[in-house]
């Protein structure tokens, strides 16, 4: 937990690097039709297997009540299942699948908008429509993003690539 402070009389808990579990079809539903079939489908876990322990890493609703059991007053939450898409080599159906992630999310997250706290998945391969996507989700709520750790070699960190963004 990070950010731990006291506000008030007041702890002020908020986690900097939770989670959601992305449903299994999430992509497929949001994605336009020509891309139904072509973007990633996810693992569907039930409720208490594996790391989907509790409800609230899909469930919004759900979420606002664990943190409250828990005490935690926000929480910044980045993907799970889709963060080896950012590996993906088609960046159409990267643009596609993260457009979509990122309107579930921002649904999400309108349940608690001060306590959840939405982080983007943005695609950078077209750096104007990475540019369009940051913006967009910003007006939709999100209050930050995350881009691939490692670039695809012909857009290496170190170029005027990213200056728009």
């Amino acid at each position: 937990m990070a950010g731990n402070g006291n506000l008030a009389g007041c702890e002020v808990i908020i986690s900097s690097d939770s989670h959601v579990m992305e449903p299994s079809n999430i992509l497929a539903e949001r994605a336009p039709q020509s891309f139904k079939d072509q973007v990633p489908r996810f693992p569907k876990l039930e409720v208490g297997s594996s790391f989907q322990a509790h409800p609230g890493g899909s469930d919004p609703a759900c979420r606002v009540k664990e943190m409250e059991t828990d005490g935690v007053s926000a929480e910044v939450l980045f993907p799970t299942y889709l963060l080896p898409h950012f590996a993906m080599d088609d960046a159409k159906l990267q643009e596609i699948s993260f457009r979509a992630y990122n309107d579930w999310l921002i649904d999400y997250c309108k349940a608690s908008p001060k306590r959840l706290i939405g982080i983007a998945a943005i695609s950078v391969y077209n750096i104007d429509e990475a540019v369009k996507e940051l913006e967009r989700c910003a007006k939709g709520g999100m209050s930050g993003s995350i881009i691939w750790q490692a670039p695809h070699p012909n857009l290496p960190f170190h170029s005027e690539h990213y200056s728009k963004f």
